[in-house]
């Protein structure tokens, strides 16, 4: 019987301590960056995060696929800590009565 009684404390001990306990790290900030390029024209930067209060920034574009405001401003939160951790592009085709181009970054820190 003593047997049985050691045999389930030991379980128990190994069962309580045996397995890496997780911590909860600390809350992450993430934000959006989000460039809208409408007839090929002039840019819209929406930028929207967590812990920042949502903004729009107007930009010219040269060219129908520069967005080198837009990766500026990358690069300039990336310097700041920010890491990418997902991007994307989608395109309205010209076609269509309003052409648009979206270039999208979701970052966080």
């Amino acid at each position: 019987m003593n047997k049985a009684i050691l045999f389930t404390l030991l379980f128990a001990a190994a069962a309580l301590f045996g397995f890496k306990q997780y911590e909860q790290g600390t809350a992450k900030e993430t934000m959006t960056i989000m460039a809208v390029n409408r007839n090929y024209k002039d840019m819209t930067i929406y930028l929207s995060g967590s812990n920042q209060a949502f903004q729009t920034k107007q930009v010219k574009a040269e060219h129908k696929k520069d967005y080198t405001e837009v990766m500026k401003l990358v690069s300039e939160y990336q310097n700041n800590g920010w890491q990418i951790k997902s991007s994307n592009f989608t395109a309205i085709p010209p076609s269509a009565n309003d052409p648009t181009q979206t270039l999208y970054f979701l970052l966080e820190k």
